[in-house]
């Protein structure tokens, strides 16, 4: 993650110098000074929102991560009302460790590409 933002970083100083102190995905342009709404070529930046969440669904799937955690991970709704019961402070300490599991996946991947 440190990664990509150092990258963000790297980016926003090129075409926003100004806003880059202020913002993680600044822009040259517009009001806010951030961009609001990315808009990328399909050719580009294949992967889209659903597609997104499916690959880290997919990815938590593989590690064995449970479906109550992947819920939490992805702030779903639990429609179980035993699910429900989960104090999410209290599961931290184990979303984070599931996280930090998804993401070294990742990194593997991008690695062996």
């Amino acid at each position: 993650m440190l990664k990509s933002l150092i990258r963000v970083r790297k980016a926003g100083r090129l075409i926003a110098p100004r806003q880059v102190g202020e913002f993680i995905f600044p822009a040259p342009n517009g009001k806010s000074g951030h961009i609001v709404e990315w808009k990328e070529d399909r050719e580009v930046l294949s992967k889209w929102g659903k597609q997104l969440g499916q690959s880290y669904v997919i990815a938590g799937e593989s590690l064995d991560i449970s479906e109550r955690t992947l819920k939490r991970l992805l702030n779903h709704k639990t429609q179980d009302v035993t699910m429900g019961y989960g104090d999410r402070d209290r599961m931290w300490p184990r979303l984070l460790i599931e996280q930090e599991r998804i993401s070294t996946h990742f990194m593997e991947q991008q690695e062996s590409t």
